[in-house]
């Protein structure tokens, strides 16, 4: 039952507790697969999964782990504790950037409202959620012109969400500025998860955005004192945070009973989407209790992902090698422009393969099953390990240069520690938040250095 990756996962986690390391994205990294592989574990006497816990899988998702802390261990930013400030006259420039770039991103964000509602003549209802009837892809082929450049734009919403903590805490710009640029920011916030619900039909957005900004606070917030007592505001913190998950999970509950439609085929969808079955007790109190089957759907989206590798991963041969094409269409798109490449690079043709081995089993494909399947597809199993050595250091860098005052690796380290916390689940390189997102960083981080050089 996956014991190796669990004994690599553990490992490190307990390591990084005991060097007080956590508010780092290593942490995140492990925190997250330890408690994803632990509740695999629990769920084992209520499910059973089609394929679950083969060693083959079990050595690779260990490698795979074992290769991302060796490579973030070996290029971290050994930090001394003191807080960096930046500098008035950069901070001055930073303000006015982020400003321009919160108001590209809700222009982008009223852009996409206005291509649905007002030149499409869409009327938004709670039924065109339904998983049946909604249409819209991201990044399909036949979205109009104020969409594409709109789609495009929207990571900006994202960038002044995740600079927002970084102002507060490493400028010293305060009044009225600083709540210029807070409300533009929360602006952002809002609109980015209304559009995603209504435009796109879906909660991604919303769990992106709260992500993105608590990830960047995170990294951010001053490191307690070794064997500090919780103190009463703390634990305040923790009581309203238990309390408060029961009513969202409730209304999430809700929310993808009405999406699904109904409760009737919640033995089909648990089928189709995780190969997952219901033990018969546990279909007795479904049968009794309907809420409780929708309740294991909406936890099986994040306990299937790893079971679903391991069930990919012993369909026979992967599909690939891509070399990126699957995870990183943004790059081959643009190279694919160039006049050596032998072929018209298309990323839908390439998703239509990877999602075969479970389509040709009569399973839904666009499913996930963890960051690791798809770096596998792209860069073969072998390949998949190198890359999370490389990946590891990457992130190590770019926080440790954003611990040390810049904004815009800060931001980087935010968006790959995205990538980080839903890579037990999914692979987030894909998305045009996280790979437009990072582009558009690295530009103005370029043009700043040219500006104060």
């Amino acid at each position: 039952m996956y014991l190796t990756s669990c004994l690599v996962s553990f490992v490190f986690l307990f390591v990084l507790l005991r060097k007080q390391e956590t508010r780092t994205p290593i942490y995140l990294f492990f925190f997250v697969w330890s408690l994803t592989l632990f509740t695999i574990l629990l769920l084992q006497p209520f499910v059973q999964f089609e394929y679950v816990g083969t060693l083959s899988v079990d050595i690779f998702i260990a490698s795979s782990l074992l290769a991302f802390g060796v490579g973030y261990q070996a290029f971290k930013f050994r930090s001394v504790g003191n807080v960096y400030l930046v500098n008035s006259v950069r901070a001055s420039h930073l303000a006015k950037i982020i400003i321009c770039i919160a108001l590209v991103g809700i222009v982008a964000n009223l852009g996409m409202f206005i291509d649905k509602f007002l030149i499409g003549g869409s009327a938004f209802s709670l039924e065109s959620t339904r998983a049946e009837t909604f249409q819209v892809v991201e990044g399909a082929k036949d979205t109009s012109i104020l969409q594409g450049v709109s789609s495009k734009l929207l990571p900006f919403s994202l960038i002044s969400v995740i600079a927002l903590p970084f102002i507060k805490k490493r400028t010293q710009i305060r009044g009225t500025l600083l709540r210029s640029i807070r409300f533009l920011s929360i602006v952002n916030a809002v609109l980015f998860a209304l559009m995603g619900f209504m435009v796109y039909g879906g909660r991604m957005n919303s769990a992106i955005v709260i992500l993105a900004y608590w990830i960047s606070s995170f990294f951010l917030s001053e490191k307690a004192p070794r064997n500090q007592n919780i103190s009463s505001a703390t634990f305040k913190k923790v009581v309203i945070g238990v309390v408060s998950a029961w009513p969202i999970l409730w209304m999430a509950t809700s929310f993808l009973e009405f999406r699904e439609g109904g409760f009737n085929d919640i033995f089909v969808l648990l089928h189709k989407l995780m190969r997952m079955e219901p033990m018969d007790y546990v279909k007795t109190l479904i049968d009794e209790n309907p809420s409780i089957g929708l309740l294991l759907l909406s936890s099986g989206y994040f306990t299937s992902p790893i079971p679903s590798l391991d069930y990919y991963m012993n369909m026979g041969d992967i599909p690939g090698p891509y070399f990126g094409g699957y995870n990183f269409p943004l790059v081959l798109r643009n190279i694919a422009k160039l006049p050596f490449y032998p072929q018209e690079f298309d990323w839908f043709l390439i998703r239509e393969d990877v999602f075969w081995p479970f389509v040709g089993n009569g399973y839904l494909g666009n499913v996930w099953a963890t960051l690791l399947r798809d770096l596998a597809v792209d860069f073969t199993l072998y390949g998949c390990v190198v890359f999370m050595v490389i990946f590891g250091a990457f992130v190590a860098v770019f926080f440790g240069r954003g611990q040390r005052r810049s904004l815009y690796a800060h931001v980087i380290s935010v968006m790959l520690s995205i990538v980080l916390v839903f890579s037990p689940f999914t692979g987030m390189f894909s998305s045009l938040y996280i790979s437009y997102g990072i582009v558009y960083v690295l530009l103005l981080w370029i043009y700043s250095r040219m500006l104060y050089r």
